[in-house]
């Protein structure tokens, strides 16, 4: 399904994802969104994989199902 909405943007540079595309999507709180952008525009993808302890996406290891990053993986090694 395609969806066309124009937000304005805050003065933080927010702005709000309509509820319509976030539950096409299945995008809820906390979950992490993946910013991209090139000469032409911004693109937003759901991140699937994530830490379970602090929500990086940067190099993930899977552990029954759940993925931990290398910085999580270091503290709990200690």
């Amino acid at each position: 399904m395609n969806f066309k909405y124009f937000r304005e943007i805050d003065r933080l540079g927010r702005v709000v994802i309509p509820m319509d595309i976030r539950k096409s999507l299945s995008i809820n709180a906390g979950d992490i969104l993946e910013i991209m952008s090139d000469e032409k525009g911004i693109t937003l993808q759901k991140a699937e994989n994530k830490c379970v302890f602090c929500n990086s996406t940067d190099e993930l290891t899977e552990f029954e199902g759940k993925f931990v990053c290398a910085a999580c993986v270091n503290k709990l090694s200690r």
